[in-house]
């Protein structure tokens, strides 16, 4: 019960925000969000929800990010409890309410360092995103997604795919609202022995969690959902703010769920290039949960 109280309030405090605003505003009824070469924002590089509006046919963005988070338990024995992730990625409009992206994060610093890396030190995620409806009086505008790993990183393997159901509502005042839900199949087994490094350095061919005397093994169903809120901070709407809320499935078994709070900003630079921030802050003292985290984003765009 003491997991469940922040995601009832943070639905309840969604729910309040947005009816308010509804009844300052006129909900958009049939026009559909488009966004402009650098008006593609950048939610699902930086923060845990997505919106539901792909960027437009005929658009390209190279993304780069830089993730740090920081854990009270090592996510391995004798190693520190720090990760750092640079990661590259390309989307692309494919065509009208499609859209295509390949990212490839890459561990580095103590995070590279692991043995049997749970996510692999440099795999490939592939993501479509498409938009099944626009939005309509107070129905929002809704896009499915998907991602699959593919295992090309160090000590990697298996396949893991998941689907997302991405919901948006857009209001004249600027201010946005989102609703996601999804569901996973993990088939890694990077989180267990790992065949190649039996017998070298001992233990550290485990991954364990809280300096448990077993290695952990892999949920091999994960779920969650997350809801968020952005909106203007200036007059023209190139800065934006963000928060958001997520609750999911731990990633290994014998957890409980893990309760995670996104917050910062996106500015739009004008010419397709884009800059944003966020802070990710841990809300439960889950093992798996980040204590604190941040993360940066710089996004150039093309149109031809």
């Amino acid at each position: 019960m003491r997991k469940v109280m922040p995601f009832a309030f943070a639905l309840a405090l969604a729910g309040s925000v947005v009816g308010q605003e509804s009844e300052k505003t006129t909900i958009k009824t049939t026009e559909t969000t488009v966004k402009t070469a650098g008006g593609a924002d950048l939610l699902s590089e930086l923060w845990n929800v997505w919106d539901a509006v792909p960027i437009p046919c005929g658009t390209t963005q190279l993304r780069f990010t830089y993730r740090w988070e920081t854990a009270g338990a090592p996510a391995n024995r004798y190693d520190s409890n720090d990760d750092h992730i640079v990661q590259p990625s390309i989307v692309w409009g494919a065509a009208d309410n499609l859209e295509l992206s390949l990212a490839v994060p890459v561990w580095v610093g103590d995070g590279g360092e692991i043995p049997g890396q749970q996510d692999g030190q440099a795999d490939t995620y592939f993501t479509a995103l498409y938009r099944v409806s626009d939005q309509v009086d107070y129905w929002p505008a809704a896009a499915f997604s998907s991602t699959v790993r593919i295992p090309t990183g160090i000590r990697s393997d298996g396949i893991d795919a998941d689907l997302r159901l991405n919901l948006t509502n857009d209001y004249d005042s600027g201010l946005r609202s989102h609703f996601n839900i999804w569901g996973r199949t993990v088939n890694t087994t990077n989180g267990e022995v790992n065949p190649e490094l039996q017998g070298v350095d001992g233990d550290e061919a485990y991954i364990f969690l809280n300096e448990s005397d077993e290695p952990a093994d892999p949920r091999h169903f994960q779920y969650g959902a997350s809801i968020g809120m952005d909106g203007c901070l200036n007059e023209d709407g190139s800065l934006r703010w963000v928060v958001d809320y997520v609750n999911r499935s731990s990633q290994f078994y014998g957890h409980s769920n893990l309760n995670l709070m996104d917050v910062g900003w996106q500015l739009d630079m004008g010419d397709g290039s884009q800059l944003g921030m966020s802070v990710l802050i841990g809300l439960d003292d889950n093992e798996e949960t980040p204590n604190f985290g941040a993360a940066i984003t710089y996004a150039m765009g093309l149109t031809y």
